[in-house]
């Protein structure tokens, strides 16, 4: 085996072991994103009037969160 070879082989490695810890971070955030979003929808299933109103504005924030720079 060449350098070359080595090189591309271990780039390879250390990218797939870069990809597998982003997937389980993702898989991560989804699952407490969708814990979050079904307590939510519990709720606003159960309330009435304003109080249903503020917990449709936090589902909204929730959603939003998805975006770059915005927090939840």
């Amino acid at each position: 085996m060449d350098e070359t070879t080595l090189l591309w082989i271990m780039i390879f490695v250390v990218g797939g072991i870069i990809v597998a810890l982003f997937l389980v971070r993702f898989a991560m955030w989804l699952n407490e994103f969708q814990q979050e979003l079904m307590i939510i929808n519990t709720e606003i299933r159960r309330t009435a009037g304003s109080e249903q109103k503020r917990w449709k504005k936090r589902k909204m924030r929730l959603w939003l969160s998805i975006l770059p720079f915005v927090r939840y």
